[in-house]
């Protein structure tokens, strides 16, 4: 009986998986965090229809990891800032925060040069507001949507 436990253990175990679909890396100090009251999945989920009803492609939707990555885009232009030179991309961390809250981290990031010589994240600098439109836009709605901390 004791060898038969032993072998139920093995199997649960060996069917967990300890892989994440998030990055390695955190999001940039520049990033904007702010609290809402809400599950992570709840909001990872509403962010992601937000980004696919703006028109963004997303290389990565995970509602398990909480997380949410753009492929490279242009941003869109803005009436009150000038167009942005460069391509960005957008992430969101949506993490636990206590009972019923959710700490949100939303970057936009662009690469103001490129270097093969050089991983690819040592040459993400955060956008300025020219190129973090889409991120603004994302930030105000999911405010709208969930009520802050």
């Amino acid at each position: 009986m004791r060898r038969a436990w032993g072998g139920l253990a093995l199997m649960a175990l060996g069917s967990c998986s300890p892989a994440t679909t998030r990055p390695a890396f955190r999001p940039l100090p520049q990033a904007t965090v702010f609290m809402l009251v809400g599950e992570p999945e709840e909001i990872t989920r509403d962010a992601a229809a937000w980004i696919a009803d703006a028109g963004v492609p997303t290389t990565q939707v995970t509602e398990r990891d909480c997380y949410i990555e753009t492929a490279w885009y242009t941003p869109p232009a803005d009436s009150a800032t000038p167009p942005f030179a460069f391509r960005v991309k957008t992430r969101l961390w949506a993490d636990p925060a206590g009972r019923g809250r959710t700490l949100v981290q939303i970057e936009t990031v662009y690469r103001p040069l490129e270097d093969p010589s050089r991983p690819a994240r040592d040459l993400e600098v955060v956008a300025p507001a020219a190129g973090a439109v889409l991120s603004q836009r994302l930030v105000a709605a999911l405010r709208g949507r969930f009520q802050v901390v």
